[in-house]
């Protein structure tokens, strides 16, 4: 019977010790995914990014005009100064929304690139957590720059065009 105890003793031993090695070991891979997240929110070119979420909307809502243009559905009312007929204002704006939600699809399939030095000393599996981690992070927070402003401005334009149709 004392053998059976001393069994039973050594199994949750050897239990204990392999899920306190474990939690150690997610400690350590979930500090690195931090690191990572921090480490690539410092890596982007926050101006470059931004400046990308106002060429997007500007760029497809001029695309959508064009889309006017082409369809008949736009007209100088006379006064030498273009806009858009309220019949297609929603399809000009529409086509706006469509390509700009195109475009920051493109944003997040760039891919970005660790820095190597970052990678030093980790074990294989630190390096893959990393590096997942540090792609994600870039392209989430360059969509979120991106987006931000390219939503605002999308607004703003809505906002405009639904006034001069008035």
């Amino acid at each position: 019977m004392s053998k059976y105890y001393a069994l039973v003793v050594i199994m949750f031993s050897v239990f204990v010790l392999t899920a306190n090695n474990v939690s150690s070991q997610n400690t350590q891979l979930e500090d690195i995914q931090k690191q990572a997240a921090r480490d690539a929110r410092a890596d982007v070119n926050e101006i470059g990014w931004l400046g990308a979420g106002v060429i997007l909307p500007v760029g497809s809502y001029c695309a959508g005009c064009s889309l006017a243009i082409l369809t008949g559905n736009f007209s100088t009312g006379g006064t030498g100064s273009g806009y858009i007929e309220s019949t297609n204002l929603g399809c000009t704006l529409g086509a706006a929304v469509a390509i700009n939600a195109l475009g920051l699809l493109s944003i997040y399939s760039f891919n970005s690139t660790v820095n190597p030095n970052n990678l030093i000393g980790k074990s294989p599996e630190e390096v893959e957590k990393y590096s997942e981690t540090y792609k994600k992070s870039v392209k989430d927070y360059r969509v979120l720059l991106s987006g931000l402003v390219s939503g605002g401005i999308l607004a703003f334009i809505t906002i405009l065009e639904a006034n001069n149709q008035n």
